[in-house]
This record gives structure tokens, C-alpha cells and sequence, in this order.
């Protein structure tokens, strides 16, 4: 009798901080610590399996009376320790709830349904209870909670992947660890740590090397000497086209690279990717099911596609929509009605030996660019490659920053009597060509050319 009173006080104040497994653990410590001679094995389960089963029973009551006894759930904890330190509950444009929470010194956005954010309403209890673990089930009742707080009674803000514009000026994520950012005005650019509200939602990107303003005026031309590319004209192409992936919310023109085998068309995409928008993986694979596309384009601001040969019948379509702007949705959980609610405009590239995407509309929207095979004398062992890009890469950054600066002063004054179907890449892309010290029209001019082949 002692030992059954024992286990229903155990399962009743340790309800949803321990398992139904770790309290069993500690009643056959007081077992052996109190019962002369300790119950055996077969009496010790009847006495536990009457004590669950009368805590079963006493059910909604039970929770009454730890209410009246100023006894709170784990649950209830959670979401107190939640209040306390998360700076701003709200969701984001598609509705998904999100929470701006103190981490050291600095805020990071987390979604609410995310596996980090399970994780850091662990790490709260843990610090705060004495180095006791919270169970699944009340971590999960908890962000029931928060999340309905979120969706019902904050605000919605709009949250944008790598790139966005706020209050007229230009934002770019560095994805480091403090959740800084560049921010880019007609005046200067600058390294930021806040903002009024929260700007940046991330999935696999990682942490941006910080720009250097001093840097040689060669520095871009250093880089693109660590490519092969076939023609001298495509140069302008893709210095402009590299500046553009900087501007958020416009269509881009999708990157396609073909060129015999040995061509380095996998490392430019690479050097590109790395420069703009590191993540893991850096390049991607073409799957079969259109779903996987999709989620890809969702979670990567640069989207590039390695070694393609064949291509689905659905790809030229998607790609083109993508490129231009497009919404779509999928079941969240077969078991229920719930859409989970993509829209983005993305920056895509493909490469292959031969040409990837041969639909007109897909032409029409792209950069064709050859490369050449690297000749024996002049191939590099891949680090060696990596190692170079790596040391030219804070310069880089600032030569880039300083040249959007100038493009954002240049942009209102572009006007072009010929546009072609990329109209907001051309007018862009005519600015930054600008900015880059090239003649009026040069661009224009090889971007027409181009499209022309």
C-alpha cells in the first residue's frame, strides 16, 4: 500500500516532465530504498498498474486539484518560459507562425512548428528546472499554444530568403551565426545587426564571408580567370548577371552553361552559388517528382542544377514560371485539408554538355553561355581553385556592394525604347553595366545578341 501511494504521487507530480517509463524508474528506486524486503517483480507491476490505472481515472479532476494546489503542467512552463523570452511572436506572409527569439547576443527567427524551435523550448526548461528533461508530449502541447498566439493575435510580416527590399533600400543576409545583414542605400552599404521587424527567414544557407572595401579594381576579372569562358562577350553577361542575383523580386534570367566535358561548367556554377548564396548542397539534382522541385526552389534564393541530360516533360514550364514569379501549394499531411503555400521568384541555372532547356519560352528567359575545355597545361587541382575564389571572395563582396550602390542611383535614369521579354533584368542589368564603368547599351547590346542565338 505504501508503495502504490508512493507511485500515484510519483505519476502525479512528475506528469509531463518524465516519461511513463523514467517515473516507473523512480518508483522501483523508492522500492529498494523503503520495502523490507522490496516487492518482487510480479508485485510490484499489480501495485503499478493499479496506481496508473487510478490516476487514469481521476483524470480531468487530478488537474483541478494540482490548479488549486498551485501545481502547473510542464506544458503550462513551457509556454511561460516561451512568454518570456521571445521578443516577438507573428507569421509570415503564407500564414506559417514564427517567433524573433533571443539567442546570446543576438535575435534569430525561428518557425514555430521547426524542430530548432522544439529544441530551444527544451534548452529553456532544462536551464530552468534544474537540469531536468521535458517530454515530447508537453513540448507539443506548448507549441500548440504559442502558435495559436501567433496566428490569431500577431501580426503578419512579410519574410524573404537571402535577399529583400526594406523601406526603399536593399538587404542581403550573411547568414552568420549573429544574424547580421548588408544594408545597401543610394549613399553606402553597411554591416547591420537589427532592423524594425524581421526581415530574413532561412533553411539550409550558410554563413557569408564579410565584405572588404579595399580591393583591387581587377579583382572581378581575377575571378572570372578562374573559369573558362569561351567568348569575351559573354564576360559582360555574367559579371552583370552575377550583380543582378543581388536584386530581390525581379525575374532573372536563367543561367544555362554547356560546353564539351573538362569545360569547368560544375565549378562555375559552384563559384557562383558560393559567392552569392552559400548553402548545402550547393548544387542541386533534377528529381523526377515535381514536388521535389518545388521544395527546392522554396528553400534556395540560387537554385543550380548540375550535369543535366534528361530533363522531365514538366521542367521548361516550371522553370520558366519560377524564374518569372509563380504560387504553389501541397497537402501538408495526408490525414487533413491543410496546404502548406509556396510563392517565390527564383534564381535558377542549368548545366550540361549540351544545351538543358530547348523550349522557346525557356530560351527566351535564359543566358546561354559556352564554356571551353580546359587545355592540359592550364588545368588546376580543384583546392587550388577553391583556395584562390576563397581569398578573393570578402573583396569581391565589397567591389559587388559598391557597384549596387551606384546601380540604385543609376536605375530611375535607365530608360530603353527595346526591351526585351526579361524586361526588368534588361533595365537592371542596363544599370548595373553602368555601374560596372561599360558604355551605355553595351550590355543591351550583348544581352540582345544572346538571345539571338
Amino acid at each position: 500500500e505504501a508503495l502504490m501511494r508512493a507511485m500515484e504521487s510519483l505519476i502525479a507530480r512528475n506528469s509531463g516532465i518524465l516519461s511513463l517509463e523514467e517515473i516507473k524508474t523512480l518508483a522501483q528506486q523508492w522500492n529498494l530504498k523503503h520495502c523490507s524486503p522490496p516487492l518482487d517483480d510480479k508485485e510490484f507491476e499489480k501495485q503499478w498498474t493499479c496506481a496508473t490505472d487510478f490516476i487514469a481515472k481521476k483524470g480531468p479532476k487530478a488537474d483541478e486539484e494540482s490548479t488549486k494546489k498551485g501545481i502547473r503542467s510542464a506544458a503550462d512552463l513551457l509556454v511561460e518560459l516561451a512568454t518570456e523570452n521571445i521578443s516577438l511572436l507573428f507569421r509570415d506572409q503564407y500564414g506559417a507562425a514564427h517567433a524573433q527569439i533571443r539567442v546570446a547576443d543576438h535575435d534569430e527567427i525561428v518557425r514555430i512548428e521547426s524542430s530548432k524551435f522544439k529544441r530551444h523550448l527544451a534548452k529553456l526548461f532544462y536551464e530552468k528546472n534544474g537540469n531536468k528533461v521535458v517530454n515530447a508530449e508537453s513540448i507539443t502541447n506548448a507549441i500548440q499554444v504559442i502558435q495559436a498566439k501567433a496566428e490569431y493575435d500577431g501580426l503578419t510580416i512579410p519574410l524573404s530568403l537571402r535577399v529583400a527590399w526594406y523601406n526603399g533600400d536593399l538587404y542581403y543576409d550573411l547568414s552568420n551565426d549573429r544574424w547580421q545583414f548588408i544594408r545597401i542605400s543610394q549613399q553606402s552599404w553597411g554591416i547591420a545587426d537589427t532592423t524594425p521587424r524581421p526581415v530574413f527567414v532561412r533553411y539550409n544557407q550558410t554563413s557569408q564571408a564579410g565584405p572588404d572595401r579595399s580591393y583591387e579594381p581587377d579583382v572581378f576579372d581575377r575571378y572570372l580567370q578562374l573559369t573558362n569562358l569561351k567568348e569575351d562577350q559573354d564576360r559582360i553577361l555574367l559579371k552583370v548577371y552575377i550583380v543582378s542575383l543581388f536584386i530581390p523580386d525581379i525575374p532573372h534570367a536563367m543561367l544555362i552553361l554547356h560546353g564539351e566535358k573538362g569545360s569547368a561548367k560544375s565549378t562555375l556554377q559552384t563559384l557562383i552559388k558560393l559567392l552569392v548564396d552559400p548553402g548545402k548542397p550547393l548544387l542541386l539534382t533534377v528529381h523526377n517528382d515535381r514536388s521535389e522541385f518545388v521544395q527546392q526552389l522554396a528553400h534556395n534564393h540560387i537554385a543550380y542544377y548540375d550535369n543535366v541530360k534528361v530533363t522531365p516533360g514538366w521542367l521548361s514550364d516550371e522553370a520558366c514560371k519560377a524564374v518569372t514569379g509563380i504560387g504553389q501549394t501541397k497537402r501538408k499531411l495526408y490525414s487533413d485539408d491543410d496546404d502548406i503555400v509556396y510563392e517565390y521568384k527564383r534564381c535558377l541555372g542549368f548545366n550540361g554538355i549540351n544545351i538543358s532547356l530547348t523550349e522557346p519560352d525557356a530560351l527566351d528567359r535564359s543566358l546561354m553561355i559556352e564554356l571551353d575545355r580546359i587545355a592540359k597545361e592550364n588545368r588546376k587541382i580543384e583546392s587550388d581553385i577553391m583556395s584562390e575564389f576563397f581569398e578573393l571572395r570578402p573583396k569581391l563582396l565589397g567591389y559587388i556592394f559598391d557597384a549596387l550602390v551606384k546601380a540604385l542611383q543609376i536605375k530611375p535614369k535607365v530608360k530603353l525604347n527595346d526591351l526585351p521579354r526579361m524586361a526588368d533584368f534588361a533595365l537592371w542589368g542596363e544599370a548595373i553595366a553602368r555601374a560596372l564603368g561599360y558604355k551605355e547599351l553595351e550590355f543591351i547590346n550583348a544581352y540582345f545578341e544572346n538571345i539571338g542565338k
